[in-house]
Parts: C-alpha cells; structure tokens; sequence
C-alpha cells in the first residue's frame, strides 16, 4: 500500500466510498424482497376463492388490486382469507386480531361490531377524509359524494363513522314456484297471508319454512321486522334525538328507565308472534346450519328459504333445482297479525339498509406506516367502473354513484329505496353477546325448556345487563 502513489490513494478512497454508499443503500433498501411493503385487506370478496353465497370463484379484486400495485411500485396487496362460519365466530376473529394487533390494513366488518369497539381506540375515524377529494373519482367534490346517503346510517354515537359502505344487500324470501302453484298460493302481502300459506304447505305435507336456528341471522332478520310493527305507534319515547332511527344507546336509555321491558305487552307480542311462526320451521332447525337449510329447500323438500340477494346466483345456477323459483321482500304486519298494530299502514322499511360490504381502517396502520396505502387502495376501488366490476361478479348491488348492480337483482331494487328501518334486530340492538343469548332463548323455548313468559323474564335481565354495557360504552366514547 505504501507504494501507491498520491493519484492511486485518491482512486482508492473513492472506490472505498463507493462501496460504503453502496452497502448504505442497499441497506435501507434492503433488497427487493424486504424493501417491499404489504398491504393486507380482507374483504367478503376474496380472490382466488369461491364467494361463499354464489360458489363463484372471485377474481375481479384481484385484477383491481394489479391495477393499483402498477401506480406504486414496491408494494404488494396481500388478500386475508378467513372464511365465514357464523356470526359470532367471524366477532370473535375480528376481535381477537383487533385486540393482538395483527388485523389487517383495510377490514371488511360490521359496523354495529364498530360501535361495540367504541373507546378502545381501534378504528380510524374516517370523517375527514370522506371529505376529501377522492382522486381516482375526480368529478365529484369529495370521497363521501361517490357514495350514495346512506353512509350516514353509522355516524356512531361520537359524531363519527368508522366504516363505508361499497355494496348493498337485502334480505328476501326465495319460494318454490311450483309448489306454490299446485296449492293454489300468490306472493303473500301480509303477514297473516304468509302464516295461512304456511300453514296450508305444512297440511300438504312440506316443510314451510326451512330454518336454521344455530345462528342468528333468520331468527333476528324476522323479529326486528316484527320490532318495526309491534312497537309502531310507541317510536318517539324511544327515538329521543329526532333521527328517525332507534339507536343502541336511545334502546339502553329507555331499558335503564323502565320504559322498555321484556316483560312489557308489545315485546311478549313479539315472542308470540315468533312462536307462531316456529310450528312451520325445519324440524331439525336447532342442528341445521344455513347451506343445511339450503339444500333441504333447493331439493323440494320445504318451499320458502329466507335468506338474502346474494344467494340469486347461486339459487339461478343451482344444478339441483328443478323447479321454478320466485323471491318476495317481507310481508307487512297489519292489525289481523297483532291487536298491538293500530295501523295497517305502517310503511314497509329497507330492512337491510346500510349493510354490504363494510370496510375501515384499523389504528395500528399508523403504526405499521400502512394507513395511507390503505386509505388510497380503499378510494381507488370505490371507482364506479371497478365497484361495477365487482358486483357484476359477486352478484352485488353497489353503494357507490355511478356504479351498475347485477341485472338478477333488478326487482329488489325499489326495496333499497323504502324508508329506513327504524329498530334494528336483537343481535344489532345493543351487543353480540346479547344476541347470541337471545338465540339461546330460542333454542331452549322452540324444545320446550322454556315459556314465553320465563323467556321475557331472562331476557329482562339479559336486557339489562347489555344496557349498562352499551351505556359505559357510550361514556368511554364521549369522554376521548
């Protein structure tokens, strides 16, 4: 080294800062593999997997998610899969991922879920950047405006909404058309018309009704359409802030101050009304699971499945139906169903407003460094050509201006359009754990193991305890 002369010392010293740049830069690049950031989402509409309701395999957020990782290099979409089984188990998912921090970025979830995780700091308050300009929509003046109004069905008890909605759903009747027609049946527009029907199919020797009473969803769709009607003439002591909608806190007010009760007339009306009902369900209902329940009507076995729009193309292309098929929207409840019913006008509601795909944004992205790809994915896929996209392939209605739902579900269309519901169902009133042990009431009336009134007496109780946990929710939310 000591004879190389001045010129080759300084070659020498910039060969030895080149490398050290070098190794510098690579290591804060970190090499392809690890400068390479993920962007985890699950969605209810995961590519590379067959959609749950329809069997279709997915794959239009995929190509949606290619699109995107071309505008920012060095990042790759990882979609989530974790299947649903019922809905208290998916509850118990999100919360476990929530509480461990290891949820993904961009979460498909139900916003009643949301409202229960009030005060625990784990969702993005998304209000300022609805208003926002969303720039891959550019024509309207912000985020908020691509969506249709009803977003603001979840501004949650703080002032805020933690998620958006990009697709809409409905809840329907889907009816064997056949037998229908050998017994003389129509399309019931009321209540008691759906129960006479019933009850002439059970003569007949079918199942009316084929019913799972091992989750929740049939059971609560069916008694907070009977809150609506029952309870219709008793709205304004509950709705205590005038926005035409009874919220989880407005129930638990009322529950705190006696003027709501299990044990009260209309909500043992209520009771009775399901009890009816149940002589026409599955026998087997309190073992059965939903693709159970299916197959025992798609195969002619019972004639009405009570279930939602996204099970028509999975009902249309079924290789086991042979026969004809139609689907209703809820009867309407008159005075005839219930001497509580004063009014045999009471409008119908959109029983499933403000449901589809819900997406937001966990707390822990800020951490991650993720929110903002998060955030900029979410505005991206909400472009009317790609929420089409979607919903052409998942048999979807959108939620988003400009956007086309799939033409099978045309006749449900003006069902989105009725006025909002204004009681939610037992598992959404006030707590999932409140409507896993309503279910559990059921089970236990439907063997006999319990009265309507021993029912209303528990569920008292159960009433009370949810309310207070709603309320401390409530305070926690109020005090950040």
């Amino acid at each position: 080294m000591n004879n190389i002369g001045d010129g080759g010392k300084k070659m020498f010293k910039i060969m030895k800062l080149v490398v050290v740049i070098t190794i510098v830069v690579s290591f804060c690049l970190g090499g392809t593999a690890s400068a390479q950031k993920t962007l985890k989402v699950f969605t209810d509409l995961t590519p590379g997997q067959p959609d749950p309701n329809t069997g279709v395999m997915l794959h239009e957020f995929e190509n949606i998610a290619n699109e995107w990782e071309k505008l920012h290099p060095g990042v790759k979409i990882e979609f989530v899969v974790q299947p649903w089984t019922s809905e208290q188990d998916m509850r118990t998912w999100h919360i476990t991922q929530l509480a461990a921090g290891t949820v993904p970025d961009l979460m498909s979830t139900q916003p009643n879920w949301i409202r229960e995780d009030l005060g625990k700091g784990w969702w993005v308050n998304l209000d300022p950047y609805l208003a926002e300009k969303n720039p891959y929509n550019p024509q309207y003046e912000t985020w908020e405006d691509n969506f249709y109004p009803n977003l603001d069905i979840w501004r949650l008890v703080d002032g805020h909404r933690y998620t958006a909605s990009t697709t809409q759903v409905q809840c329907v009747l889907y009816y064997n058309k056949d037998i229908f027609r050998e017994l003389g049946l129509g399309e019931p527009n009321t209540w008691s018309e759906l129960m006479e029907g019933a009850k002439k199919i059970k003569s007949a020797g079918y199942i009316p009704f084929a019913w799972t009473l091992s989750d929740l969803n049939q059971l609560t769709w069916t008694s907070g359409w009977f809150t609506n009607f029952v309870f219709g003439d008793r709205f304004d002591e509950f709705n205590s802030n005038d926005d035409e909608v009874v919220s989880d806190w407005e129930l638990a007010k009322t529950i705190r101050e006696g003027i709501f009760t299990a044990t009260q007339p209309e909500y043992r009306e209520c009771l009775r009304l399901m009890k009816e009902m149940s002589q026409y369900w599955s026998p087997g209902c309190i073992g059965a699971t939903r693709p159970t329940t299916y197959r025992e009507w798609v195969m002619g076995e019972a004639v009405i499945f009570e279930d939602g729009s996204w099970n028509f193309y999975g009902i249309d292309n079924d290789p086991l139906r042979d026969f004809d098929y139609g689907a209703f929207y809820y009867p309407r409840l008159t005075s005839k169903a219930s001497p509580f019913i004063k009014s045999d006008d009471i409008p119908l509601n959109n029983k499933a407003a403000g449901y589809g795909d819900n997406m937001g944004v966990p707390t822990v992205t800020k951490e991650r460094g993720t929110f903002d790809l998060a955030i900029d994915f979410f505005r991206f896929f909400t472009n009317p050509e790609r929420i089409t996209a979607l919903c052409q392939e998942a048999y979807r209605l959108p939620n988003v201006k400009g956007a086309i739902g799939h033409p099978l579900l045309k006749d449900i269309v003006p069902t989105l359009g009725y006025p909002l519901y204004r009681w939610e169902e037992e598992d959404v009133w006030l707590t999932i754990e409140y409507g896993a042990k309503y279910l559990q009431m059921w089970q236990d009336i439907y063997m006999g193991n319990l009265t309507l009134d021993e029912a209303a007496e528990k569920m008292q109780q159960d009433l009370m305890i949810a309310a207070d946990n709603v309320w401390e929710i409530r305070e926690k939310a109020l005090q950040k």
